[in-house]
């Protein structure tokens, strides 16, 4: 008799193919269930282990059952009249038993390996652990007066900093959330933000104002099916110390123990700013920021930092639009200036936002091998801050560009070699500014930058293709660019009609459209020596912009 013969007559297959059903059937439970119930992710891994440990004993088990289920079957003694219903009871009854042994077998391994896991983390955990975690979401503005239309959003600004100072809870980040809401759909509830964030509970509300009297009311929620746990109705004139009053309830809800490092004693204002104004502005200049018009959101946070002269979040996004706008507008400031500022005032508020800055100061001096281990330690902190991996992405692109632009005969090998390596790591990490927040274009033109500066110009195409990219003339140049170094005209020539359309629709000045004409034609002609189509676009420009035009002075055309 063979192998398989046997396996068959001692129903191998057939316990194990029950087996491996039921384990399917587990493994997909254990999948969608599991997280939420708010387990860690390693539980179901240890699920997926137990069932592939489980194969081999069943394997084992069943071939054994059947060698001696009886006397009579070992000395091959059949008799005929017990081949019937006593037969199926035969080969029932061993089945049943190696689902038993198995089960159990399995049941004592993991009970074992979770006592250990248990005591052993339980032993090794210190006394900063984590036993609370909240996101907090904009409160809705009910107000009917003009008073600020942002109010909702400077109020979770504000309670996510003071509630910040607990040492046993973790607050989930403003810019966090908001990456999360940008890769769901809309309508998405609270609640999964919060559970796609790893928060327990949130909390969410609004504000009212009547009559100089504000009512803010604020809702603690369990983050798993959504109801609220405790609501909360503060009424008051000064907004600042209602906050504080409703972080030092959210404190009390939770049941989180007292530490020595915590400081939610500190006002709400002291920990951003104490002005309701200049956080106004600070978010105007966020959302020019993001729109890659520098120059307005520098006035924004210059504004902001005017009204209040210690705002740290104004002052670190002035930095990065400085660094950006030099290459474009005259300023009397420059980022470096505004890092030591930060620095020399202690303008940060703990250490993770003072490594951020002492990294973007050093990337700012030029010393971009120096900035990289700040940076790789808060991403090893902060993981999903897209700030980290901005500031990394800014060393890796500059340590490469700096190398080859001045490496001297003896280093040639050397700076091309630091070039090829550092690049894909400054696009990988500003790949992963746009995996978290999608619409942080600086990224997407600093991706342009090293993709122009490696002559990548079919990347180019390829990456202005996947993100449909057409948000600034900033960006656009590279793409015609591109076009017109792989000899694509006929495509040049429909991408910069697509522009043109667009721009004479929406920009009423024609700074855009100008900008685009002088940048393009530059380049082409300084750089590409391609002088015939850099005429083309000149000769538009000329006929589109004023003769006094900026772009034009600026670039020669």
């Amino acid at each position: 008799m063979n192998l398989f013969q046997e396996l068959k007559r001692r129903k191998v297959f057939k316990t194990v193919g029950v087996y491996a059903a039921a384990a399917l059937i587990i493994i997909q439970v254990a999948d969608i269930v599991f997280p939420r119930l708010l387990l860690p992710d390693w539980t179901v891994t240890f699920v997926i282990v137990l069932v592939i440990i489980g194969f081999p004993i069943t394997f084992f088990l069943s071939w054994n059952y059947d060698i001696k289920p009886d006397s009579k079957l070992d000395s091959g003694e059949i008799n005929p009249e017990e081949t019937t219903d006593p037969e199926v009871l035969q080969t029932e009854k061993p089945n049943l038993n190696i689902y038993t042994i198995t089960g159990g077998a399995l049941a004592v391994i993991g009970i074992m390996f979770w006592f250990f896991f248990s005591t052993s983390s339980l032993s090794t955990a210190d006394e900063d652990l984590i036993e609370n975690s909240i996101a907090v979401f904009s409160f809705d503005n009910l107000s009917t007066g003009e008073e600020t239309s942002r109010m909702g959003e400077i109020l979770q600004h504000l309670i996510i900093s003071d509630l910040s100072g607990l040492t046993h809870l973790k607050v989930i980040s403003h810019q966090r959330l908001q990456d999360i809401q940008k890769q769901n759909s809309e309508g998405v509830e609270n609640y999964t933000i919060a559970q796609q964030a790893n928060a327990k509970v949130l909390l969410s509300g609004s504000i009212m104002d009547l009559s100089g009297k504000k009512i803010l009311v604020g809702e603690l929620i369990d983050a798993i099916d959504g109801n609220v746990i405790i609501s909360h109705r503060i009424e008051g004139k000064d907004i600042y110390s209602m906050i504080d009053m409703l972080t030092d309830s959210i404190h009390r809800d939770l049941d989180i123990s007292k530490h020595s490092n915590d400081d939610i004693e500190l006002k709400a204002g002291t920990k951003t700013t104490q002005s309701l104004d200049a956080y106004e502005k600070y978010l105007e200049g966020l959302k020019y920021f993001n729109q890659l018009q520098w120059d307005i959101a520098i006035k924004k946070f210059n504004e902001a930092i005017t009204i209040d002269s210690t705002f740290m979040d104004a002052y670190f996004y002035l930095t990065i639009s400085l660094g950006w706008a030099d290459d474009y507008i005259k300023t009397d400031q420059s980022a470096e200036e505004i890092c030591k500022i930060i620095l020399d005032k202690k303008l940060y508020h703990n250490e993770i936002e003072k490594q951020r800055v002492e990294g973007t100061y050093l990337y700012t001096k030029g010393e971009y091998n120096a900035s990289l281990p700040f940076f790789e330690k808060l991403i090893e902190i902060e993981p999903d801050n897209k700030l980290n991996w901005y500031g990394i992405g800014e060393a890796y692109y500059h340590t490469a560009t700096n190398s080859c632009n001045h490496a001297g005969t003896c280093s040639c090998k050397r700076a091309e070699a630091t070039k090829e390596e550092n690049y894909p790591k400054a696009l990988s990490s500003m790949h992963k500014v746009l995996e978290l927040d999608p619409d942080f274009h600086t990224a997407i033109y600093h991706i342009f930058d090293v993709l122009a500066y490696n002559k990548d110009w079919e990347g180019i195409i390829n990456f202005d293709s996947k993100y449909k990219v057409n948000i600034s003339g900033k960006i656009q140049p590279r793409v015609l660019r591109a076009y017109e170094i792989l000899g694509h005209l006929e495509k040049a020539e429909k991408y910069y009609e697509k522009i043109e359309q667009t721009l004479i629709s929406t920009d009423s000045t024609g700074e855009g459209l100008c900008f685009i004409n002088a940048e393009i034609s530059y380049n082409l002609a300084t750089e590409d020596s391609l002088f015939q189509r850099a005429k083309y676009y000149a000769e538009k420009g000329i006929k589109i912009c004023p003769s006094k035009n900026r772009w034009l002075r600026q670039n020669g055309s």
